[in-house]
């Protein structure tokens, strides 16, 4: 952790649609910020200018990092409180939960599942 604490920035060249990029937020966390190409999860996940600096192409992390030495950490542990803490995490699974469940016709819903569909491990 202090390491990854007292470095300047993370960077997360992803390659590929990162679906989601836990190591943003263990950065975040650490109060460093991140530098990424905008692949899969990373606009979902960084403030540009606020928790990171999102890039269009490799070439451009380098050059990104001093732009990312003016990111506060305390604001990119601020952000991780605010959207990915168990707490927000929780009720957004509840509220995307309920929502699933809502479009579901009452009686499907209520139906038990017969033995035989239930998957096997």
């Amino acid at each position: 952790m202090e390491l990854l604490r007292s470095a300047r920035a993370t960077l997360f060249p992803a390659d590929w649609e990162e679906p989601f990029g836990l190591v943003m937020l263990e950065s975040l966390a650490c109060g460093t910020p991140v530098v990424a190409t905008r692949r899969g999860a990373v606009p979902e996940v960084l403030e540009d200018g606020r928790t990171g600096i999102i890039v269009d192409d490799h070439s451009e992390l380098a050059a990104a990092i001093p732009e990312a030495d003016r990111i506060d950490p305390a604001e990119c542990r601020r952000a991780v409180e605010e959207r990915f803490s168990p707490r927000v995490l929780l009720a957004s699974y509840l509220r995307a939960f309920r929502a699933a469940l809502e479009q579901v016709p009452r009686s499907a819903a209520t139906a038990p599942i017969p033995y035989s569909r239930i998957p096997r491990a």
